[in-house]
């Protein structure tokens, strides 16, 4: 069992002296038994009733387990200070304890967060039955892996992890801890919107499909595969040629931006320049069903994802300016102009400082 890294800290900035933690040491403020996985990103902090305090954290572990922390009103004041929190949803191991979980898993479904998610507040009556819910995005990945050496080096060689680009809905938004604990979201309570039917049914057929399957979901995921099977240098014919997030998801103006990486390998043969640093990918998808929003490559259909360029990209970084909106994608060959989307006109907003 790991003693380090799977823990939450809250710092005095001035003196560096811890305030509180969690994890599953018997000793932190919180003791969450399950916080068994490291977590190697920030944080996610949000103010869910706009006193201007944070009072909810979001983190993803090495687990593929994804943390929900509300804090009480007196952080560190008592062992007991009203902070609870729980594993929120987990997409890899299945269970609280490595001997039950990652140990029996296969090695496709050994999903990793290694980023932060983002979190929209949301009033959405067209996919959801409860339309006030946060939505919390994310995407996993290997950063330790991003060749897939833990899967290719096997013999016989092995299809890369299935990484997914995951929205959950957190109905129990309002400020503190729900009543009771809710069990841990999986794949099984989300939408596979891996086929885009959102983005291609339409009439009765759509709406169908939306308050049958969308509507009694708790969010939605897309798998990063390939649309049809690949044959890698290796030998391995597979949809899954290594696709995974490696940067935080980002939420605005309605569209769900993020990144992905595919490692060099035949799949990357339709962009030659990247064949030895692997293909980097934007994606800019409705944050609401997962289904495509704009034209990215000018064909005149509408496309979930486009080329960044080559090697690893950065996340989305939104621009706000006089003149407009523009989204930038860091690649090795330089930064990468993306659609940031249209929307209503922006104006500027004067603020204070007490």
């Amino acid at each position: 069992t790991d003693t380090m890294g799977n823990a939450i800290y809250i710092v005095d900035p001035f003196t560096g002296s811890r305030i509180w933690w969690a994890s599953s040491d018997t000793g932190a403020n919180l003791v969450l038994s399950g916080m068994q996985y490291s977590i190697p990103s920030e944080i996610t902090a949000i103010d869910t009733n706009g006193d201007k305090s944070v009072d909810r954290l979001y983190v993803g572990d090495t687990g593929g387990e994804l943390w929900r922390i509300d804090l009480g009103d007196q952080i560190g004041a008592a062992s007991n200070d009203g902070s609870s929190g729980y594993m929120f949803a987990d997409v890899s191991c299945t269970g609280s304890t490595r001997a039950a979980s990652c140990s029996a898993t296969t090695n496709q479904n050994r999903r990793k967060f290694f980023y932060p998610p983002d979190v929209a507040q949301v009033k959405d009556s067209n996919y959801s039955t409860s339309e006030n819910y946060d939505l919390v995005t994310i995407g996993s990945g290997d950063r330790e892996d991003p060749l897939d050496l833990l899967t290719s080096n096997l013999s016989p060689v092995q299809e890369a992890v299935h990484n997914r680009l995951y929205a959950f809905r957190d109905y129990n938004y309002k400020i503190g801890a729900p009543a009771s604990t809710p069990s841990a979201l999986t794949d099984a309570d989300l939408y596979d919107a891996t086929a885009n039917n959102l983005g291609t049914l339409t009439g009765t057929t759509l709406q169908t499909e939306i308050d049958t399957n969308v509507k009694t979901s708790k969010g939605w995921y897309i798998d990063l595969k390939e649309a049809n099977n690949v044959t890698l240098t290796n030998g391995l014919t597979t949809k899954w040629v290594g696709e995974k997030v490696l940067a935080k998801t980002l939420i605005y103006n309605g569209v769900l931006f993020a990144t992905t990486f595919i490692p060099a390998n035949d799949s990357t043969a339709q962009n030659t320049c990247q064949a030895n640093e692997g293909e980097g990918r934007f994606y800019e998808l409705n944050y609401l069903t997962g289904s495509p929003v704009y034209d990215l490559n000018g064909d005149g259909t509408l496309d979930r994802f486009a080329i960044a360029g080559g090697g690893i990209p950065s996340e989305v970084i939104i621009v706000i300016r006089d003149g407009g909106v523009t989204g930038l994608v860091g690649t090795s060959g330089g930064a990468k102009q993306v659609t940031p989307g249209g929307g209503s006109n922006r104006y500027k907003t004067f603020w204070w400082d007490e």
